[in-house]
C-alpha cells in the first residue's frame, strides 16, 4: 500500500523574503525604543542572517546598521563596531 504524499509548501512570492526581513528589522527597532534590547538582538539578529544573499544587499545593510546600534547601547562595542564597519564597507550601488 502506497503512503499518501505529503503536500508540497507553496511556493514564495517573489520578494516574500526581503518583506520578512524588512518586517524583522521594523520589531528588532521597536523592540530596541521600548528597553527591549534583548528582545531586538533575537529579531535583528534572524534579518541580518537571513538577508545575507548577493540579492539582498538592502535588507543585509539595513539589519547591521541596526544591530550596530543595538548592540553599541548594550555595551558590545567591539561587535558593534566590526558591524558598522562592514556597513561602510559595501559597495554603493548594492543599495
Amino acid at each position: 500500500m502506497r503512503r499518501p504524499r505529503p503536500p508540497s509548501r507553496p511556493r514564495r512570492p517573489p520578494g516574500a523574503d526581503s518583506r520578512r526581513d524588512l518586517f524583522l528589522i521594523a520589531r528588532g527597532l521597536l523592540e530596541h525604543r521600548l528597553d527591549r534590547d534583548d528582545l531586538a538582538i533575537g529579531s535583528l539578529s534572524r534579518a541580518y542572517r537571513a538577508s545575507n544573499a548577493a540579492a539582498m544587499a538592502e535588507p543585509h545593510i539595513l539589519s547591521a546598521s541596526a544591530l550596530s546600534v543595538v548592540m553599541r547601547s548594550m555595551g558590545d562595542t567591539s561587535s558593534a563596531a566590526l558591524n558598522q564597519e562592514k556597513v561602510d564597507w559595501m559597495p554603493r550601488g548594492a543599495t
